[in-house]
């Protein structure tokens, strides 16, 4: 008679799952971060005493997304959870499990609405220019510096300022100032 093989450790997929993401498949950070996240994970299973990886279901997840959320923003645990889809999905593919919990429609409503910053609301400061501006000048391309310098002299937005014409530009040489026509 065949026995039932027992499903692995979530540990065990993690750890498989961290080898699979590594450089070249995704760059350093981006790997560590899903690596981060997948740990972060186990470890908070292991306190709901679920460690095997055909334990976790619905229910499970529907926790820890309002047990995360009370610390984490939505963009915060969206990415959580796009980490554990993903291991969920190598694992899957890897045949450690037999189905993936993830595909039922249920799993759809974990991913939480994220506040939209509205267009053009977010801005930089005046240090955060300046530090751009001295970057731009010692370590970016000339023609990324000087397109930098353009948006940032004249407050124009990147798709006005490839619009451009030369004829639409004063420059103030005495002041460096930028004017658009």
């Amino acid at each position: 008679t065949s026995e039932a093989v027992a499903a692995p450790l979530l540990s065990v997929v993690a750890a498989k799952f961290a080898e699979h993401v590594l450089p070249p498949r995704m760059s350093r950070r981006s790997a560590e971060s899903y690596q981060q996240r997948a740990v972060a994970f186990i470890e908070w299973c292991e306190t709901h005493d679920v460690t095997r990886i055909d334990a976790v279901d619905y229910k499970l997840m529907a926790t820890f997304v309002h047990e995360r959320g009370k610390a984490a923003k939505a963009r915060t645990i969206n990415r959580d959870v796009t980490a554990i889809k993903m291991m969920f999905r190598f694992a899957k593919r890897q045949q450690l499990i037999a189905t993936n919990p993830f595909i039922h429609e249920d799993f759809l409503e974990l991913k939480l609405k994220e506040p939209q910053p509205k267009p053009n609301a977010v801005t930089l400061s005046s240090a955060e220019v300046a530090k751009a501006l001295a970057t731009a000048e010692t370590e970016w391309c000339a023609a990324h510096a000087a397109l930098f310098r353009l948006l940032a002299g004249s407050g124009i937005r990147l798709d006005e300022a490839r619009h451009l014409d030369a004829d639409d530009i004063e420059l103030d040489g005495k002041l460096g100032f930028i004017t658009i026509a």
